[in-house]
């Protein structure tokens, strides 16, 4: 069996790449602000509120979980630190309220996340369904297993007799698999509308980027998931490193696909107004069709046929 890392050094690491991490979701998040609300860009529709207030909720989560974090750093090297056990029996002991507090942050941020993946998948597919069918049963799958990992830690006696290693596993699991399957999704739908716009128009593609931006973000909150996963399945202490990086990350996922989302629309809407100021859908540049015609011309009792090919 490897080397335990120890765990009051997997917490202390833990929480160093969460400030590093949150640091760059502050900035994320500030970006997203000011696209949103800056000089005249502002939007009213229902869309856009909708992700706006994930982004505000998801913000504030990784800012309150990352001061609890903080205080339980202190309260372990500080008021408990000549204690009996240590800083280690302290990190030990998960049924303190501010543990408690600090893994149903990390539970709402996670399923926030998923949340928010399957509602733009939802959108992106025409309000359709069906289609999210799948991801919303394991996000419901996800959400029914992170309430019972909660209830256990207020009411064992012991550390050692928390019934919720399946739980953990199972919730997880389901983050994954939702994570890959919603990306996919969407991913999908923005290349098939790409493709069958490409059958009518010359213009330079602009939707494939989009799909690129996509994945190459999603694939970051999915790598985590994925190492969390792994490192918990083996009992590692190591596994509190990326789980540490998890509630940033979720926010930094959503804001990155916003922004550069947003950045690119602005690019190419700047660069075909140049173009073409008025540009509108009957300007569009489309590919040469050829067109045959056929006419018949009927003389006296006799028919005859000419045949006059245009293009």
């Amino acid at each position: 069996m490897p080397s335990q890392l120890p765990l009051d050094e997997a917490l202390l690491l833990g929480l160093w790449l969460e400030a590093v991490a949150y640091g760059f979701f502050l900035c994320l998040f500030c970006g997203t602000i000011v696209l949103s609300f800056g000089r005249g860009r502002h939007r009213s529709d229902i869309h856009s509120k909708i992700m706006i207030g994930i982004s505000s909720i998801m913000f504030f989560i990784s800012t309150l979980h990352l001061v609890l974090g903080i205080y339980r750093l202190c309260q372990a090297f500080v008021a408990h630190a000549e204690a009996p056990g240590g800083i280690s029996a302290y990190f030990a002991n998960v049924m303190r309220w501010e543990d408690i507090a600090i893994n149903v942050l990390y539970g709402t941020q996670e399923v926030l996340g998923n949340a928010a993946a399957v509602y733009r998948c939802y959108v992106l597919w025409s309000r359709d369904w069906r289609v999210i069918a799948l991801p919303l049963m394991l996000l419901v799958g996800s959400l029914a297993s992170g309430c019972t990992i909660i209830p256990p830690l207020a009411t064992v006696d012991t550390p050692q007799t928390l019934p919720t290693d399946r739980s953990i596993k199972a919730f997880y699991s389901f983050a994954v698999a939702q994570n890959i399957i919603t990306t996919g999704l969407m991913a999908f739908r923005i290349w098939r509308t790409s493709s069958e716009s490409a059958k009518y128009y010359k213009m330079e593609n602009t939707l494939l980027p989009i799909v690129r931006v996509l994945i190459e973000s999603a694939a970051l909150q999915l790598i985590v998931e994925v190492l969390t996963l792994g490192l918990y399945a083996g009992g590692l202490n190591a596994v509190l490193l990326p789980q540490g990086l998890v509630t940033p990350i979720v926010g930094i996922t959503f804001n990155a696909i916003a922004i550069r989302i947003k950045l690119r629309m602005i690019r190419d809407s700047t660069t075909h107004s140049q173009v073409d100021p008025v540009q509108t859908i009957g300007s569009m540049p489309m590919k040469r069709i050829t067109v045959e015609t056929i006419t018949e011309i009927d003389i006296g009792a006799g028919e005859a046929k000419a045949r006059e090919g245009t293009t």
